[in-house]
């Protein structure tokens, strides 16, 4: 038959847990389909086609677990192949981890949104590159898992009762190539109790055959044992068993596999869109099976999906509710809320104010008339006393409508008004001048709020704050121990008039001169707006302040301090003079000197001084106008600088660098005559030494032996071996000299010298 080359991906199961405790019950449902790839390698003979299988498993996220295959596990899920009852060669495969995405969780009843504490994740395992000879028997891609939530409503023992999911490739698919239909991405876990709901169970197939949909059994598959969790009673067998497979056993009569919600919720399924209607009448958690069979052209069944999967139905929440608060529900039980005054009565509106919302209007009898207000929380002047009643109709953009009555009776009240009575600029007592209009035979009661804890009840009153601020204040007004109307106003209580203290650096001082201010603001929040002006043209603010200034005169400083009321105060600080100050300048020659003439003269170019104080890189200093000094025959950079001294005292101050070259001027004579004399008794170099490093003298004999070494460059060779052993004859010798200088830079001399006696 040939042999059977699988390439499968692997996955890791869940498994944070001992086997104790690695059931499924997070597992919500699943299902299975594939995808036909052509020849295997696009050889026509081959014998085999390519295969791509997809397995979707969906799982509740609230008990925290993950899918199967997650990192951290410790255990394995498996499919397991099978041709007719013979499993394949490779009876275990291995998945690894799948796509994951979060699921939009639908009702099925645009007029009704699911809880929030419902999430459910979609996992899609790939099991890529499976190539399958062609066979007059059909294969099966099995995956088997123990166990369901303990929850579920419509089956026995569901907590012990786990699931097959399996993918059937028929004879007639693997002759045509055929690809399964596919069902789309499955959105309904909540059915709202008593509610009518549609959900879209459909199927796509590529290659447009005839699909036909029914409902069908959930299957079972994996056992109790959790001791041997990999055994063919497993929770996770190991391999998956082979078909044929057991379906769920349904609580009869209630229950059954066309009616998996009891018959009193008319589930029915359209056999040719795979629409799910109904209305589930008992609240709890329900699996359901889904088929969705595909024929081709002669009507021959190619292949089947079955979808596996369960739901929640309990009460719901509408996506638009009506809200009205009300006082009380009168005798016929309509709700009815006291309106105070007969005109300008609001009506508040709890109900939603969402997206969802898409028209509402409210409908009020008055004098007669029919009466319509399209604000969502309307002010209606109602003409006197007495119960109106009225609606509020809410429609969403799905269509959904709610409508509720309502009835508003309106009693005579006194209606709040007050005045402030003081200038808010002033550190004083404000005055409260209660206006509040009051009906006759209307008692009142009043409550001030003064918005810094403190109230009284006076009808008229008066308050003194002990901080500045913004303060919201309010007059309840209650009529008949039962009406209340208020207003509130708010005051800017931002005085100024207050003891205040300005410091600044008011002494005399030279450009550029910097002073500080500050003000003492102590008694003044954030809120208060602080300015200064420094008498030059230049602004700031802030409760402290710097300023320099750039030419001389004398200066007023002014502070102006406003608040957020209006109130204005502005200071003047005393004068502060700003003398001028001298300009530090020089120049030098020569402006580029070297080690062999380091004697630099500087030129003062300065303005306005009358004294000069000269520092040269720390190595001397001079007090003249226009001194001279000789720097170290060491090539560097040398800093200069010059401070400069005005008649008023003021000084400026002007640093340059004096760049020294280095100019090798060294040689080496050709002959010595180390005789005692005096003169001309050793053999070194001449030049300046300062800055060179790495200094070595070699002196070979004519047959090329050492004679002479030294790393000193005040070091001379004075005749005799290595300088301390006999003379040596008179004749010609070679010297090789290296060194670098103050540059850097390596020098290399060689050459050839006479010793003379």
């Amino acid at each position: 038959m040939g042999n059977l080359k699988i390439s499968l991906l692997y996955f890791l199961v869940l498994l944070c847990l001992p086997f104790g405790n690695i059931y499924a019950k997070h597992i919500v449902g699943g299902e299975m389909y594939y995808e036909c790839l052509g020849f295997t390698d696009g050889d026509p003979n081959s014998g085999s086609r390519t295969y791509r299988f997809y397995m979707r498993l969906y799982r509740d996220q609230e008990g925290g677990e993950l899918f199967d295959s997650a990192p951290g596990s410790t255990a394995s899920a498996t499919v397991t192949i099978y041709r007719g009852n013979d499993r394949f060669a490779i009876p275990t495969q291995i998945l690894i981890s799948p796509s994951t995405r979060s699921v939009d969780i639908e009702t099925g009843n645009n007029c009704f949104v699911s809880p929030s504490f419902l999430q459910i994740e979609e996992g899609l395992y790939t099991f890529e590159d499976l190539d399958i000879p062609i066979s007059n028997e059909s294969y099966y891609i099995v995956y088997q898992r123990c166990c369901r939530t303990p929850a579920l409503s419509n089956i026995n023992d569901p907590g012990s009762s786990g699931a097959t999911y399996f993918i059937e490739l028929t004879p007639e698919a693997q002759q045509t190539c055929n690809n399964s239909p596919q069902f789309q991405a499955f959105e309904g876990f909540y059915l709202c109790t008593g509610e009518p709901f549609t959900l879209d169970h459909s199927a796509t197939d590529v290659d447009g055959h005839r699909l036909e949909y029914s409902f069908c059994e959930p299957l079972l598959g994996g056992g109790s044992d959790n001791v041997d969790p990999f055994s063919s009673n497993g929770i996770a067998p190991n391999p998956d068993l082979g078909p044929p497979y057991e379906s769920v056993d349904f609580i009869q009569p209630t229950y059954s596999t066309n009616q998996p919600v009891g018959p009193t919720s008319n589930f029915n399924i359209d056999p040719n869109t795979g629409i799910i209607t109904g209305t589930p009448m008992i609240s709890g958690q329900f699996v359901v099976g889904v088929c969705v069979r595909e024929f081709d052209a002669n009507n021959q069944l190619l292949s089947e999906v079955r979808r596996d999967f369960q739901f929640q139905a309990s009460n719901c929440e509408k996506n638009i509710e009506i809200n009205i608060p009300s006082d009380f529900v009168d005798n016929n039980g309509i709700p009815t809320v006291n309106a105070c005054g007969v005109s300008g009565v609001t009506l508040q509106n709890n109900s939603t104010q969402s997206d969802e919302v898409d028209s509402f209007f409210w409908e009020f009898e008055i004098n007669g008339q029919t009466q319509t207000f399209t604000d969502f929380n309307p002010l209606i002047d109602f003409d006197q006393p007495g119960t109106y009643s009225g609606r509020f109709v809410l429609s969403s953009t799905r269509g959904c409508v709610d409508t509720g009555e309502v009835n508003v009776q309106v009693i005579a009240a006194a209606q709040a008004g007050f005045e402030v009575d003081s200038d808010l600029c002033q550190d004083e007592l404000i005055v409260f001048n209660n206006t509040t209009t009051v009906p006759q035979n209307v008692s009142v009661d009043y409550m001030w709020d003064f918005g810094d804890g403190s109230t009284s009840s006076d009808v008229s009153t008066s308050y003194t704050y002990n901080t500045p601020g913004t303060r919201e204040v309010q007059l309840l007004v209650i009529s008949n121990d039962f009406c209340r109307d208020s207003l509130s106003q708010t005051i800017d209580y931002f005085p100024i008039l207050r003891p205040l203290s300005l410091s600044g650096i008011l002494e005399q001082g030279c450009l550029p001169q910097q002073a500080d201010f500050s003000a003492n603001l102590s008694l003044f929040n954030e809120q208060y707006t602080i300015n200064w002006d420094f008498g030059d043209g230049a602004q700031a603010s802030g409760r402290n302040a710097t300023h320099t200034y750039t030419t001389a005169g004398d200066f007023a400083p002014m502070l102006s301090i406003s608040t957020p009321g209006g109130c204005i105060l502005d200071s003047m600080l005393a004068v502060i003079p700003v003398e001028p100050s001298p300009v530090a300048d020089f120049n030098f020659s020569p402006t580029d000197p070297s080690s062999l003439n380091p004697l630099v003269n500087f030129n003062d170019l300065s303005q306005n001084a009358n004294q000069w104080s000269w520092d040269f890189a720390g190595l001397g200093s001079s007090s003249e106008q226009n001194p001279s000094f000789t720097f170290p025959d060491s090539a560097g950079t040398y800093p200069v600088e010059l401070i400069v001294t005005h008649p008023n005292g003021c000084t400026d101050r002007l640093s340059r660098s004096v760049q020294l070259s280095s100019i090798d001027d060294f040689y080496v004579p050709n002959a010595f005559s180390p005789n005692n004399d005096g003169i001309n008794d050793e053999f070194k170099g001449f030049g300046p030494l300062s800055g060179k490093q790495n200094f070595e003298l070699t002196i070979f004999s004519r047959w090329g032996d050492r004679i002479f070494l030294t790393t000193d460059p005040e070091e001379g060779w004075n005749g005799r071996l290595n300088n301390t052993g006999e003379f040596l004859p008179q004749g010609v010798y070679v010297y090789y000299l290296t060194f670098k200088n103050s540059d850097g830079k390596q020098i290399s001399l060689k050459g050839l010298l006479n010793l003379l006696k």
